[in-house]
């Protein structure tokens, strides 16, 4: 995979490839929370969707910034998928 930037190998993977990037239909058991840091101009919105007993069942991430805060949106929205509060 060409990376031409020297970020480290998991973080340009998760770049290129943007698993479950996109959004989620409003709904009544979706939730949205965004982080935003204005010195970086990064953007980061999160989408779950809850099942009826509180896990996480979805979730997407829409990101506007450098490769790592897109890959921590791709990481994150993976890694939450199936947890329970």
């Amino acid at each position: 995979m060409n990376n031409p930037l020297g970020y480290p190998d998991p973080v340009w993977a998760l770049f290129r490839q943007l698993p479950r990037s996109g959004r989620l239909d409003a709904a009544a058991d979706v939730q949205t929370a965004v982080a935003t840091s204005a010195a970086q101009g990064a953007r980061l919105q999160l989408q779950v969707r809850h099942d009826p007993q509180g896990g996480i069942r979805n979730a997407c991430f829409q990101a506007l910034g450098c490769p790592y805060v897109i890959a921590t949106g791709a990481w994150l929205a993976q890694w939450l998928i199936g947890r329970r509060p």
